[in-house]
């Protein structure tokens, strides 16, 4: 899956070449670093999410958005028999409210390929998403209490239908 959406470039991980991946690990990694702050153990969830050789583990997937070879948005999903999750949304500040997030969302769900999709987020980041959320009917689910950490929530937010 490639696809130009308003001049921006989206496109899977695991499309890209062995050489590619392993520049694409490290500028991942790069973009998501603040990460780290608030949740405790980011690193080796990161470094979980991959193989050796760079290839994404079975049930994991990344969406990258670029811009001019930059990347300015990242989608991780969850595709497995127990779970199908937007795991990490992420959309730099100077591109937020362009549609970005909309679209990776979009293509999440259509990798996904669920009737109930599910996001986690941290819960100091729900103002960020709440448009989103509204948007596609997400509604909370489960409040995780000391998640990664003591004084952290993690939010679980299913897709309903109306």
């Amino acid at each position: 899956m490639e696809k130009i959406i308003n001049g921006k470039r989206y496109f899977l991980y695991s499309s890209l070449s062995y050489e590619l991946k392993k520049i694409y690990y490290t500028q991942i990694y790069k973009y998501l670093n603040k990460l780290v702050f608030e949740y405790h153990g980011f690193q080796k969830w990161y470094q979980n999410l991959f193989t050796n050789s760079y290839d994404l583990k079975q049930n994991r997937e990344i969406i990258i958005c670029e811009d001019f070879l930059h990347i300015i948005g990242i989608a991780i999903i969850k595709d497995d028999f127990d779970e199908k999750k937007i795991c990490t949304l992420r959309v730099s500040k100077s591109y937020q409210h362009q549609g970005i997030g909309h679209n990776l969302v979009e293509l999440c769900l259509s990798q996904l390929n669920t009737e109930k999709p599910m996001i986690t987020l941290h819960k100091n980041k729900l103002y960020q998403f709440e448009k989103i959320f509204k948007y596609y009917n997400f509604e909370l689910e489960q409040t995780q209490k000391h998640y990664y950490s003591i004084f952290n929530t993690e939010l679980v937010l299913s897709l309903i239908h109306i």
